[in-house]
Order: C-alpha cells, then sequence, then structure tokens
C-alpha cells in the first residue's frame, strides 16, 4: 500500500513528469537541491519496483 504522497509521486512520473519534478511536486520539496531529489526519487523508484516485484512473485507460489 502506498501512502498518499507515494501515490502522487507515482501518478505524476505517470503524466510524464521527470522522477525529479515528480518528487518535489508530490514532497513539497520545492528548496531541494536538484542532486537531492533526483537521488530520492530515484530510491523511491527502485524500491516501489522490488516491491511490486516481490508482490508478483509471492503470489505465484
Amino acid at each position: 500500500m502506498l501512502t498518499p504522497k507515494q501515490e502522487k509521486f507515482c501518478q505524476s512520473v505517470a503524466k510524464g513528469l521527470t522522477y525529479s519534478d515528480a518528487y518535489r511536486e508530490a514532497y513539497n520539496a520545492s528548496k531541494m537541491k536538484p542532486e537531492s531529489a533526483n537521488r530520492l526519487a530515484i530510491k523511491f523508484m527502485k524500491d516501489i519496483k522490488s516491491c511490486r516485484i516481490k508482490r508478483k512473485n509471492y503470489r505465484r507460489h
């Protein structure tokens, strides 16, 4: 289950925003350095993808 901010991030990416822009929008991080927003956004996407893969594999068994 995603938090409201995580959901907003995912929806923003789906709408075409970059990971960094979506992160800034969802987490109200407009003052964050671009490098920091990018690093956190990529980490978040990796976490989301790994959760989905684990969930998908779990359902197969």
